[in-house]
């Protein structure tokens, strides 16, 4: 289960607005036991590859993934991206769907579109603690400077 380099690039009417180099992944889904009597799976052990599901209203936009890697239709993925500002990475689970190949430069590319459905807890987590302390330390007051005041030393009658 080796990282394949990719990118992922969001458009706009077929066309690419942005483009961020990525890495990729299959993901490996296990599914988890029922209770007994009961509908509602839960987890029999913590787990580091826990994510949170993103609300379907969420629409990040024309999404796709291009690589030189192979990757088929329905196929589930996990893109690990690093967010610029704080420079952390940050792993999502998405689900491709209709993939195209061309050749470009000699070299066999595939691309897909992919929409996300999951993002990775402790990533996401992490991400959130670093945005509140950088906006604890904007809406933090300045520190109050020290000012001097003036005593004359040659004092004249």
């Amino acid at each position: 289960m080796g990282l394949n380099k990719g990118w992922l690039e969001r458009r706009k009417n077929g066309k690419p607005l942005s483009i961020i180099e990525v890495n990729f992944h299959r993901a490996i889904i296990k599914k988890i036991p029922k209770l007994k009597g009961t509908k509602i799976r839960v987890p029999t052990r913590s787990s580091d590859e826990t994510y949170y599901v993103l609300d379907k209203k969420v629409d990040l936009g024309e999404l796709s993934l291009v690589g030189n890697n192979v990757f088929n239709n329905n196929e589930i993925i996990v893109v690990q991206m690093t967010v610029a500002q704080f420079r952390i990475p940050l792993r999502l689970l998405g689900k491709v769907t209709q993939v195209t190949s061309y050749v470009e430069y000699k070299r066999l590319v595939f691309e897909g579109a992919i929409k996300f459905t999951a993002v990775h807890k402790g990533d996401f987590d992490l991400l959130l603690e670093m945005d509140d302390r950088r906006r604890m330390q904007q809406t933090a007051p300045p520190p109050t400077a020290v000012t001097k005041s003036k005593i004359p030393f040659g004092y004249k009658k």
